[in-house]
């Protein structure tokens, strides 16, 4: 079968059982990867923050690296000052959370918790206006402010269980996602049989 001529690939055929192959193969990969992971990040919570604030660190440190590299090697008046401060504060940034992961992870708790305060103290408050300009359901946005507020106390309050509610999430959420693809994977087998 070849690609129509508008395509720009005019005489070239695609080998739609080849590319269906490595789909189902890399999703099934993909798959078990990902239940791996959630399986891990279920039973050994705290050692898998560890493992992610190194591998964020790292991340922000290279990151942090290429952005100076990239800024001498642009022509100077397309530099930016700001571009290079930042690229500054991810190399410090990087290099705390490597030297200390564990008070990253808990950062991430403390940037979430304000976050949920703040955003349920406005959805709160954003309610009455609701209430005012007549809207029936004023009083969900209400409620889902208050809940938001009281979780964002209960994680300051608490940022052991709270680390640990967030890790356990993204790891059912991998399962999750994992079992999908495998799924997925192996319908794209029987349909390719069929």
């Amino acid at each position: 079968m070849s690609v129509p001529e508008q395509s720009g690939f005019a005489d070239s055929a695609i080998d739609w059982g080849r590319l269906r192959a490595g789909a189902r193969t890399a999703l099934i990969v993909q798959g078990v990867l990902s239940l791996i992971m959630g399986v891990v990040f279920l039973f050994l919570p705290f050692e898998s923050v560890w493992v992610l604030a190194i591998f964020f660190g790292a991340w922000i440190l290279v990151t942090g690296i290429f952005g100076v590299i990239g800024h001498f090697a642009r022509d100077r008046e397309l530099r930016s000052g700001w571009a290079l401060v930042s690229a500054i504060a991810s190399i410090i940034a990087g290099i705390l959370v490597l030297v200390l992961p564990g008070v990253a992870a808990v950062a991430v708790v403390y940037v979430m918790a304000f976050w949920a305060i703040v955003l349920g103290l406005f959805t709160a408050i954003g309610s009455f206006r609701l209430r005012s300009l007549g809207a029936g359901a004023w009083w969900v946005g209400l409620i889902a402010g208050i809940l938001a507020v009281v979780l964002g106390i209960m994680m300051l309050i608490n940022t052991g269980a709270a680390l640990l509610g967030i890790v356990w999430l993204i790891g059912i959420y991998a399962i999750i996602e994992g079992v999908s693809a495998i799924v997925l994977g192996v319908r794209l087998r029987r349909s390719a049989v069929a």
